[in-house]
């Protein structure tokens, strides 16, 4: 349902001049696409204390208002490698374009340690060692081992799944760009 601009929580701010935090709603994109976001709105006053402007910033929400099979089936059929790793480095679970990028079954690399599948020891104790830390990474370059003994040239994302303040997992996206970096 469409939310006249007059009517929005930014309206409301600039009106009033008190703060908003946590409203929540659709927000629809140029391309006419929408996801849910958070608000929160803080007023921006001059000197004499009049309401001048305000800044809005948006948190994203969408999963939360995804169903749990929506999540499932974006995990297990991403486009891209999706895998999950404990703090043992146990690969916990990993999505179909995973498995089918490195050539194994889930049998085969499921439960398995993330150190074996990785050809620089040196690569994946410094990946884990900064999740551990509760450190993101971005485009971090990694060669991993497929199957078929060849060595796949990949790019990971990836960050820790955190509660109560402990580690409990890192969420991994794993991006081949092996084509690439032969082409280089």
């Amino acid at each position: 349902k469409f939310t006249p601009p007059e009517l929005c929580p930014m309206a409301a701010v600039l009106k009033t001049g008190v703060p908003m935090c946590g409203a929540e709603g659709r927000i629809e994109r140029p391309d006419g696409s929408s996801v849910w976001a958070m608000v929160h709105i803080e007023p921006v006053e001059d000197e004499a204390g009049r309401v001048v402007g305000a800044i809005n910033c948006f948190h994203e929400t969408t999963a939360s208002h995804q169903s749990p099979d929506e999540l499932e089936d974006f995990f297990e059929n991403s486009a891209v490698g999706l895998h999950l790793v404990a703090r043992d480095g146990t690969i916990v679970r990993a999505n179909k374009a995973e498995l089918q990028m490195l050539g194994y079954t889930p049998a085969e690399y499921i439960g398995k340690n993330i150190v074996d599948f990785h050809a620089d020891r040196a690569v994946i104790d410094d990946i884990l060692k900064r999740l551990l830390r509760h450190e993101g990474i971005n485009q971090y370059p990694a060669r991993l081992r497929a199957k078929d003994g060849s060595i796949k040239h990949v790019l990971i994302t990836s960050n820790a799944r955190v509660h109560n303040g402990e580690f409990v997992n890192t969420r991994c996206l794993t991006i081949d760009v092996t084509e690439q970096k032969i082409a280089q």
